[in-house]
C-alpha cells in the first residue's frame, strides 16, 4: 500500500491504512492517496467483494469527504 504526502491529508491515508489492516485483505498492489480529503483508491483486487469493502471502509474514516474508486478486479 502507498501513500501521498502533504500533513492532513498524510494522516487520512495513515488512517485508511490502519482501518484496511483489521481486515484479511491481501492488497499488495493498492495505491491509496489524497488531496483534500478526497481519498483516491487505485490497484487491483480478486473480486468485486474486496473492491465494495476497499470503498465502504475509505468513506468510514474519519474526515474523507469523498473516495474515487479507481480499483479493478484482476
Amino acid at each position: 500500500m502507498n501513500s501521498s504526502k502533504g500533513g492532513k491529508d498524510d494522516l487520512l491515508v495513515n488512517s485508511v491504512i490502519q482501518k484496511l489492516s483489521r481486515y484479511d485483505l491481501n492488497l499488495p498492489d493498492l495505491i491509496i492517496t489524497a488531496n483534500n480529503g478526497v481519498i483516491t483508491l487505485e490497484g487491483y483486487v480478486k473480486n468485486l467483494e474486496e473492491k465494495k469493502l476497499l470503498s465502504q471502509i475509505a468513506e468510514s474514516v474519519e474526515g474523507v469527504k469523498k473516495v474515487i474508486d479507481e480499483v479493478k478486479i484482476r
